[in-house]
């Protein structure tokens, strides 16, 4: 991302609506991932950032029912299609 482009302060300033839309301006903003000139755009509207990467890899370990049924079908199906190869 260009720092001529704008686009970084562009982000923090849609993200700050967004926040005091809520009543969380100034509550921490947790990410787990950001480009370094979005990350200052954001510390100049005064939005407090926190590292939020552990959370999420946390958050991403959590499975659905829905989802562990389809991890199960996949090692099912896997599994038929390495006995086929045999």
């Amino acid at each position: 991302m260009s720092p001529e482009s704008g686009r970084a302060e562009d982000v923090a300033r849609k993200i700050r609506v967004e926040l005091e839309a809520r009543g969380l301006l100034h509550e921490p903003l947790g990410v787990d991932m950001v480009e370094l000139p979005v990350l200052f755009a954001l510390q100049k509207e005064g939005i407090k950032v926190v590292d939020g990467q552990q959370v999420m890899q946390n958050a991403r370990m959590i499975k659905t029912q829905d989802e562990g049924h389809v991890a199960e079908y996949g090692v099912h199906d896997g599994g038929r299609g390495v006995r086929r190869a045999v």
